[in-house]
């Protein structure tokens, strides 16, 4: 290995400091376990911008989440990559369970039915903005009686 010229006004690396970088990085390079997670993270960037990938959210959150782990399993201790585990999994939780506003409005009207007397236009209008303003979803009256809740 060439000796760096010396420039005034430039911080160098000292050359044992640089050689043992180095190698530290070539070693880990050549460990097959880290090389099966650089290919594992080229995959997951490819999927994630596949269209088909792309306009399916499941399938994009999947791709996203997988390419988050690896990128922290690559490069973040132990303890780090348990916490963003942690977090990513309560995230999805949260999304998870409360994603469906059909699913929830058909639940309220079991639950409600009798309090408003089998009047599912009244009920839909209160969920109407109910879903607008604590799930900020934007969901017509018509769509709550005559899809959500038909046969009901």
């Amino acid at each position: 290995m060439k000796k760096p010229k010396k420039q005034i006004g430039v911080v160098q690396w000292p050359t044992d400091d640089l050689a043992a970088f180095e190698s530290k990085l070539t070693a880990q390079r050549a460990d097959p376990e880290h090389q099966g997670w650089e290919r594992l993270a080229s995959i997951m960037n490819e999927a994630a911008r596949d269209p088909a990938i792309r306009n399916t959210d499941n399938a994009y959150w999947v791709a996203h989440f997988v390419r988050e782990l690896v990128r922290a399993v690559d490069t973040a201790s132990a303890q780090d990559f348990v916490m963003l585990f942690e977090s990513k999994i309560a995230t999805f939780r949260a999304e998870q369970k409360g994603s469906d506003p059909r699913a929830w409005v058909q639940g309220e009207w079991k639950q409600h039915r009798d309090a408003y007397d089998g009047n599912k236009s009244a009920f839909a209008r209160d969920y109407v903005r109910r879903l607008h303003n604590e799930r900020k979803k934007k969901v017509g009256l018509r769509r709550i009686t005559d899809h959500w809740l038909k046969g009901m």
